[in-house]
Parts: C-alpha cells; structure tokens; sequence
C-alpha cells in the first residue's frame, strides 16, 4: 500500500509536468481560471458598498434631501411664494421636488424601524424648516 501511495506522488507531478508541456495553450487558460478564481475571492471579501447601519445611511440621506430642498427654495422662492399665497401646500410641493430623494429616505427611515407616516413626517419638517429660512 505504501509502494503505490508514493508511486502516485511520483506520477502525479510527472503528468502534470507532461500536460503543461504538450498542451501550453490549455496549461496557460488553467493558470488564468486560477488567477481569476483568487481575484475573485480577493474581490468578495471587500465590503465594496461600505454598508453602514441603517441609521446611518437614514441620516446621509436626510441630509441630501435638506440640500436638495435649500437649493429648490433658494432657486424658486417666488413660485413657492405664490403656492403659499394661494392657500396651496408649498411644503409638500418643495418635498416633492426631490422626489428621488424622498424614496431613499423613507425606504432608509422605515429600514430603522420607523412607520411611513413618521418618515414622512420628517421630510415636511425639513422641508418647512428651508421654506421659512428661503422663501419671505
């Protein structure tokens, strides 16, 4: 048994050299699959997305949503003026005018824990807080 266990470690080197030797082609495309097979578990052990608590991603994004509606406000403060004047809801049309913004929040509030309505909520106070600081 210990004869043909090390006549197997003897062979098994010797066919691998032969092969690499009488196929270069196929021996060079099985040291790329090796190559990228590393990359590839190098490239799945990063945390590519940094993914952060909920939380924290709930408040990256609060913080877009206030500078998307400062910059709405600041740009158009007659038209909110006048939605104001004309007993419209200018705080829900200035939230509305990040609307993308409005989706990632409430998506990354409610991932907190947080009811629809709360995170809703949070968007009209900030979005009233830059109406009274930008629009007379």
């Amino acid at each position: 048994m210990e004869r043909a266990h090390i006549l197997a470690m003897i062979a098994v080197p010797f066919l691998i050299l032969l092969i690499a030797i009488l196929f270069p082609r196929f021996t060079r495309f099985v040291f790329t699959l090796f190559a990228f097979g590393a990359l590839f578990v190098v490239a799945s052990c990063i945390d590519h997305a940094k993914a952060a608590e909920p939380s924290e991603t709930m408040m990256k994004n609060a913080i877009s949503f206030a500078n998307c509606t400062r910059g709405n406000a600041m740009s158009e403060p007659d038209k909110l003026r006048q939605i104001k004047m004309l007993g419209g809801d200018a705080v829900g049309a200035l939230v509305m005018s990040c609307d993308v913004l409005v989706g990632t929040y409430v998506h990354s509030c409610q991932a907190s824990g947080y009811a629809e309505d709360h995170c809703y909520g949070d968007l009209r106070v900030i979005a009233d807080d830059m109406l009274e600081q930008n629009v007379p």
